[in-house]
């Protein structure tokens, strides 16, 4: 499949503003207009990636008749690629969680092991895991994308569904946060809350980004001709993300993705860091966040803890991946999947 070289960068950029999320950075004027979209974007990419590599499946015969080797050759091997991926990062997390659990909020152990099992399951985040959320909800929206297509649902259908569920998790989310005098209701809530926490989720709201990627990933060719067409789109997408208008996020997202594909770098081994680097920061900036928060408290969350965590996180990560090419050590490689 061809490399889309500017996204690889893109995604390297835009990790270091995952680690702003996480030491309360985002609150800068810049860092609000660009945090907002960065994980709804890396949803997108995956969307847009997904349906590259299912394009390019071709139908195989099978005793003189067409089949489409779609499923067990795309979908399956992602989602087993993804599920590995998860479960690795959530053991090496496993320290930090229990420790969270136990010592910082105080929960006994069988609390504890019962409060990671529903998060691992529903949610994704336990404490200072919270990246891998992104990778439970992938996987959950990129199995409700192989029930799709297995029902010969099209790419346009998929975006009107994940558009709807997003909607409905809207919905869900003002109810969640809504007082309620009726008992029933109430006590739906709180069992609702008690299992699944919020919409933070592959249904809610990864489905609905991961749709919008494989729309762009079937119609490139369209948008790319159409070019003054597209940039009316894109300032649209802008106004509508100033004003925070009803998906706005999908939009823009949508149109940067767009200008981004436009961009093209030639191949050189570079990007192949980028693309290894953008995973491994992602995934292992909550380890030296969680240092400075315990460890050297008199960093302050801001800048210094960005910096710090930044810089950390950069060098640690220079190291793993030199470290992939030594003979011995390339069972590293499993930490990007």
């Amino acid at each position: 499949m061809k490399h889309y070289n500017s996204i690889d960068l893109l995604k390297f950029l835009m990790s270091f503003f995952v680690i702003a999320i996480h030491t309360a950075y985002d609150q800068v004027p810049l860092m609000r207009l660009i945090c907002p979209w960065v994980v709804p974007m890396f949803f997108v990419i995956s969307g847009f990636l997904l349906q590259r590599r299912i394009s390019m499946q071709r139908p195989v015969e099978v005793c003189g008749k067409r089949v489409e080797n779609l499923l067990g050759g795309v979908i399956n091997s992602y989602i087993i690629k993804l599920v590995k991926l998860y479960i690795l990062w959530t053991l090496l997390y496993l320290p930090l969680t229990f420790y969270g659990s136990c010592v910082v909020e105080s929960n006994s152990l069988l609390r504890a092991f019962a409060l990671f099992c529903r998060n691992v399951i529903f949610t994704g985040e336990n404490h200072m895991s919270w990246p891998l959320w992104y990778l439970l909800a992938l996987i959950w929206a990129s199995f409700l994308v192989k029930i799709m297509l297995k029902w010969k649902m099209k790419v346009e259908w998929i975006l009107i569904s994940g558009l709807c569920l997003t909607l409905i998790g809207w919905g869900i989310k003002y109810v969640l946060e809504t007082e309620h005098t009726d008992d029933c209701l109430e006590k739906i809530v709180y069992v609702y809350k008690k299992t699944f926490v919020g919409t933070r989720n592959g249904l809610f709201v990864g489905f609905g980004f991961l749709s919008v990627g494989m729309f762009l990933g079937k119609w490139q060719d369209y948008f790319l001709r159409h070019t003054v067409w597209s940039c009316w789109v894109a300032a649209l997408s802008v106004a509508a993300f100033l004003y925070d208008l009803p998906f706005s996020t999908h939009l823009l997202c949508f149109c940067i993705l767009l200008f981004v594909i436009r961009i093209r770098l030639a191949d050189r081994k570079l990007f192949l860091w980028f693309r290894r680097m953008s995973t491994l920061i992602y995934f292992s900036h909550m380890f030296f966040v969680a240092t400075l928060v315990y460890l050297f408290p008199e960093v302050y969350a801001g800048l210094p803890q960005f910096a710090l965590a930044s810089v950390s996180t950069f060098f640690f990560c220079c190291i793993v991946i030199r470290l992939m090419e030594v003979p011995g050590f390339s069972f590293l490689k499993k930490l990007v999947g």
